[in-house]
Formats: structure tokens, sequence, C-alpha cells
């Protein structure tokens, strides 16, 4: 069933990767021997005999008695999939750029840690040495489960060459956070907690506007994609920055 699967995932049906499975295992067969050997009914053989035929992954041999197949090798079936993938690949910012050129607001809500987790890493890989700015919340209420998330997402943003300006409360619970700032290319400007004990993330990248509540019982957070409101936000954020500049 495994073979099955991974035939599944590169775009057959189940019945489609059972055929073609009975037919290497024969090597050249006709479609009475491959439906016995699949299990698939015999009519419904030679339809998706056929299919495969037009997806490239079957030959049929010329012969004016019964109709025998013989299938193809399933390594020049992995690498035109492979070739499928990076060619689709290398059109995704086009077919992104058709979004952004619309500026449409796109709006994603995520749920548990799970969610909290796709939230974090969410545009991550494909904006190596983009910076984040925002204000980001305290750890009292924060679970060591997400606690350890966050140290594991500061290790790939490092890897990926994220840099993070943000405003933080002064608080014992982010004691640890502050002193890794400089091993993770964060510069960070406390608030007093009597002003600012938010324990609730806002950041910005250049295209999206994220927001997070780390708290236990129910990690949440919400990512509106549009550069116009992500502009908005960090205009904001950059206000804030320039007021509290030390003279």
């Amino acid at each position: 069933m495994e073979k099955v699967k991974a035939l599944e995932n590169l775009g057959l049906s189940e019945k489609e990767a059972k055929v073609y499975l009975a037919l290497l295992e024969l090597g050249q067969a006709s479609a009475y021997k491959v439906a016995q050997k699949s299990g698939v009914k015999k009519p419904t053989t030679y339809v998706l005999l056929d299919e495969l035929r037009k997806k490239e992954l079957v030959i049929k041999m010329p012969g004016d008695k019964t109709q025998m197949f013989i299938a193809k090798s399933p390594e020049e079936f992995f690498n035109t999939s492979k070739h499928r993938i990076l060619t689709a690949t290398e059109m995704l910012p086009d077919i992104l750029s058709v979004i952004k050129k619309q500026n449409k607001v796109r709006t994603m809500y995520f749920e548990g840690v799970d969610g909290l987790h796709q939230a974090l890493w969410h545009e991550m890989k494909a904006n190596p040495g983009a910076e984040l700015v925002g204000f980001y919340a305290l750890a009292e209420n924060m679970s060591k489960e997400i606690y350890d998330m966050t140290w594991e997402w500061a290790e790939d943003t490092k890897k990926y060459d994220i840099s993070v300006r943000g405003f933080v409360p002064t608080h014992n619970t982010i004691i640890d956070y502050r002193k890794a700032d400089k091993e993770y290319n964060r510069e960070m400007r406390e608030l007093p907690y009597e002003n600012y004990s938010s324990e609730t993330s806002l950041d910005v990248m250049d295209d999206f506007v994220r927001i997070i509540d780390l708290t236990a019982d129910n990690p949440q957070a919400i990512i509106i994609e549009n550069e116009r409101m992500a502009k908005m936000v960090k205009q904001i954020f950059e206000m804030m920055w320039k007021l509290t500049d030390k003279k």
C-alpha cells in the first residue's frame, strides 16, 4: 500500500496506481492478466490502461491479436513529476503577484499549538534576510511547549538571517530572551510594564501583519496578508521607534 500511496502523491488515482504496479511486476501482459494481478475489474482495467497511456506511463504493443501492454520505467515518471514541480515552483512568484497586484486582503486564522507553529513560520523560508518589526509579549502565561517553540523559531530566524526590531515589556519572564538578543540578531527596546503589559504580540513584514496570543489555554494567531496594511503598521512602528530614540 505504501507504493500505491507514493504514486497517488504524484497524481495517480488508487486504481491507476494498482494497475501500473501490476503491469510493472508482470513485465508485459494483457489487460486480463493485469486485471487479475491488480484486483481491478477487467472493463475498468481497459479504461485505466488507456488513461495511463495518455500519461505516458504505459505502452500498447503493436499486434493484431491480443492487446499487450508494457509499463514504462517508474524512474522516468518520477523525474517527469519532479520536473513539473520545479517548473510550477518557478512560476509561484508570478502566480502570487496576481494577488498582490489586486491588493486583496487575505486573512488566515490559526488555533492550538500546531496552528501557532504554522503562524510563526509563515513566509519565513520565502523571505531570507528580511526584517520583522513589532510589539512583542511577555511570557507570563506561556506553556513550556510554546516557550520551547519560541526558541526554535528564534533559531530559524537566525538560520534565514531574519532580523527583529521591537518593543517588549520590562518583565522577569523575558529576561532570558533579552540575554540572547545579540545572538539572534534582535534589537529590542523595553517599555515600562505599567504602560505596556501585553500577552499578545503584533509584528509585521513587508506584506503581512501577524497577531499572536501566546497564552497556554488556547494559543491563537491571525495573519493578514496585504501590503498596504503592512505598510501602515510599519509606519506606526517607525514613529514609535523614533520617539524612543535615545537623545
